[in-house]
């Protein structure tokens, strides 16, 4: 009780910095609409004063958030640097995903695209300024690795790893994770010969981590196969590949071509290759993939599931809108989002129940 009356609130620092405790309430959150000498002010009053935020009261106004209909707060942008980013089911799925998640904090997400006519960086942001829009999810980049765009006025997440200048919050799935996953799980049905087939390109977008997570695992288990990094090899190369090492599996990513990376071959694309080499699937060559875009096919692999990043994504941007939090971080945060194993019918089935 004691340490309960000595407690320190949001109505002590507005009287002792000479404001409304509405206005301190939003300097703590660091709110753009709070002049700069206020915010100074407040800071002192806080340091002054000792205080500290109640967890308790923290997580009850947070309670009473998610058990109402949220309002509706305002409009966030989806900015894209090309216009067939649809063409691309993950990409897509991210849209998706966001925008549910948005309508439950009471967001709507809303398209903006560099590549139409007109529609140049500088064009956009004063749109945005206009619209009072704060917040930005930014699509996985088709045109170079650079967006120049104030990023200073918004709070903003991206998709991937292809936006490499600025270094903005990044949520993608865990490739990684995904393809030692798969190799496994190949392992785990006995398979001893693995081998790893990607277009480079694709495994470059993910900043190599396809690549990182199946030589990692290779050599935890003791197994050394040489990738085969183009997948625009005749099905009589890749057969020679295959024989040559006499492997029993491979893992390859579902994506699209050299030429056009919009046309996703996607997992029943890259079946129909490998069936072409003539092999008995799974009994002679089990395929696993890291990529599928899909849960519900015959390929056996790890689902990304895109929605579930879109969700976490818009999340996140939330969350910096809340803590008043814009422009680039002075040292970015990673978050990666596991997928779902997906059984399909391209491995051995489990043995023995195992």
């Amino acid at each position: 009780m004691n340490e309960a009356r000595k407690r320190v609130t949001q109505k002590d620092i507005a009287r002792v910095a000479g404001v409304d405790q509405s206005t301190v309430s939003l300097a703590l959150r660091n709110h753009p609409s709070i002049p700069e000498a206020t915010r100074k002010r407040i800071a002192d009053a806080v340091e002054a004063l000792g205080y500290q935020p109640d967890p308790m009261l923290g997580a009850l106004a947070s309670y009473r958030t998610r058990s109402r209909p949220a309002q509706f707060h305002g409009t966030l942008a989806w900015l894209a640097d090309w216009t067939d980013w649809r063409r691309i089911p993950h990409f897509s799925d991210y849209f998706t995903g966001a925008s549910e998640q948005a309508q439950r904090h009471g967001f709507r997400l809303e398209e903006f695209c560099l590549g139409k006519k007109g529609m140049s960086a500088a064009r956009v942001a004063g749109i945005l300024r206009a619209r009072g829009i704060g917040g930005i999810l930014v699509c996985p980049l088709w045109h170079g690795s650079e967006l120049v765009f104030p990023w200073e006025e918004f709070a903003s997440v991206a998709f991937g790893y292809t936006m490499m200048s600025p270094l903005l919050h990044m949520v993608t799935s865990a490739h990684a994770h995904a393809c030692a996953t798969v190799v496994r799980r190949l392992a785990e049905r006995g398979r001893k010969r693995i081998g790893f087939c990607l277009m480079p390109a694709h495994d470059q977008r993910v900043d190599h981590s396809y690549l990182a997570g199946y030589l990692t695992t290779m050599t935890v288990l003791g197994l050394k196969i040489p990738p085969l990094f183009d997948e625009k090899k005749s099905v009589p190369e890749v057969r020679a590949w295959i024989g040559k090492h006499r492997l029993d599996a491979v893992v390859w990513g579902a994506h699209g071509t050299e030429a056009d990376p919009t046309e996703l071959r996607g997992s029943m694309a890259g079946l129909t290759k490998f069936r072409r080499l003539g092999l008995a699937i799974p009994d002679e060559l089990a395929l696993g993939c890291p990529s599928l875009d899909r849960a519900d096919g015959p390929v056996s692999g790890v689902y990304e599931n895109s929605l579930r990043i879109g969700r976490v994504a818009m999340d996140y941007l939330v969350g910096m809108l809340n803590r008043g939090e814009r422009g680039v971080p002075a040292s970015r945060q990673r978050i990666l989002v596991e997928g779902d194993w997906c059984e399909g019918a391209t491995l051995p089935a489990v043995k023995n129940g195992k």
